[in-house]
């Protein structure tokens, strides 16, 4: 009996053993599949769409991340900075990889190209919106009535004349924006307008973006301005539809002003009191006060708080009350312009776009502005920031130019 219990208790463990082993293969099976569902084929199968209230660093913004995995991998965006050159001798302004990469995002388009531009007296990019057109994509332009129509400098004449439909805000308030829609999945945006001299001589950065999610943000700011004629927050006649966002597992969030002014005014003071470790701010205007006060107070318990300024006007903004609290500052060495609109979080969170850090921006003007939350973009944007910062021809204002009570 003994040995009969013996053996059967054998064959069970056999048996069981091998049932594990069938049910551990099984499992590794199916989650191949989900796996693959979900990021190669961008299919949503681990229901991964959330709301904002669990991840938003303390916010009650309650707006829905809407998940875009149509950019597998980590190409979904390029970055750019400028490297100027301080020249208006225009032989000397050729192939500066800014230009290269605005002028390589506009052929990429096969379909519609649609862009909203404050200023444009590039020939590169002129001619490359000329041939999108001339190859049959749809291109619309919304351009900014004083800085890219009137201005003598102003090549819109061209695209006119090429066919190429185009709308003004005719109102004194800018149309600040500087993007591109390509195709409805892709979008470049940032601080750089398409001119000779933001891409040769000033300091900018600039963002190309996959994401139809995305796309459709700027595509709905597109249609508002070109379609309905809408420039201000009285008359905002579209709700951004993907306001927060992520993209390959990264979060990003999107606002438009002056619809969105006065929360993005909230959403920078919230993440700069957010900040634990460092705030780093690259302003080439800066007048907000309430987020002046944020970053006082964060210097203040101790976060590593350092701010660089555009010179020109810097004193009039919030460069001397945060120096005479006490946090590093420079005024910029570039002998043109530090034209960045810039704040990062914690070496993780970017903050970038047309959005200039003043109360024009916020009430009036036509501005877009990203906060993305990618560590690896987060140190490029802080190399660029250390760079500048420690230019030789950077320098600390003075006591008497302060002049701090």
């Amino acid at each position: 009996m003994t040995k009969k219990s013996t053996k059967s208790t054998r064959s069970r463990s056999k048996s069981s053993s091998k049932r594990s082993t069938t049910s551990v293969l099984g499992f590794i099976v199916i989650l191949a599949i989900v796996l693959f569902a979900q990021y190669v084929l961008g299919i949503d199968v681990l229901n991964q769409e959330e709301t904002t209230e669990n991840d938003n660093n303390g916010t009650d913004n309650e707006n829905p991340v809407v998940v875009d995995n149509t950019t597998p991998g980590s190409s979904w965006y390029n970055f750019n900075f400028t490297e100027p050159i301080n020249t208006n001798d225009v032989s000397r302004q050729v192939n500066a990889p800014m230009e290269n990469a605005m002028v390589e995002a506009i052929n990429s388009a096969t379909r519609t190209l649609d862009g909203a531009m404050y200023e444009i007296n590039l020939p590169r990019v002129v001619e490359a919106l000329i041939n999108a057109k001339n190859r049959g994509v749809q291109v619309r332009l919304v351009l900014d009535d004083e800085y890219a129509i009137e201005d003598d400098d102003s090549l819109a004449s061209q695209l006119a004349d090429a066919g190429i439909p185009i709308v003004s805000d005719e109102r004194s308030a800018f149309m600040h924006h500087k993007f591109l829609v390509i195709d409805g999945s892709a979008v470049w945006m940032g601080s750089t307008n398409f001119t000779r001299n933001d891409v040769y001589n000033n300091n900018n950065n600039a963002l190309f973006i996959r994401s139809t999610q995305l796309a459709q943000n700027y595509t709905t700011e597109f249609e508002e301005m070109f379609t309905d004629r809408v420039f201000n927050a009285r008359d905002d006649s579209r709700d951004t539809p993907n306001p927060t966002l992520t993209i390959n597992g990264i979060r990003v969030e999107n606002y438009f002003s002056p619809e969105d002014g006065n929360v993005i005014e909230q959403r920078l003071v919230d993440l700069v009191n957010s900040a634990t470790s460092s705030v780093r701010v690259m302003a080439f205007s800066f007048t907000i006060d309430e987020l002046a006060n944020s970053m006082i107070s964060r210097r203040n318990a101790g976060v590593d708080v350092m701010a660089l300024f555009e010179a020109r006007g810097s004193l009039q903004g919030a460069m001397r009350p945060l120096a005479c609290a006490g946090v590093p500052v420079k005024q910029d060495g570039n002998p043109q312009t530090l034209h960045h609109k810039v704040i990062i979080i914690d070496n993780q969170i970017v903050v970038t776009g047309s959005f200039n850090f003043s109360k024009n921006a916020i009430e009036q003007n036509s501005e877009n502005m990203l906060i993305i939350y990618d560590a690896q973009l987060a140190q490029q944007y802080t190399a660029q920031f250390d760079k500048l910062y420690n230019d030789s021809r950077a320098v600390v204002p003075t006591a008497s130019d302060l002049n701090c009570s």
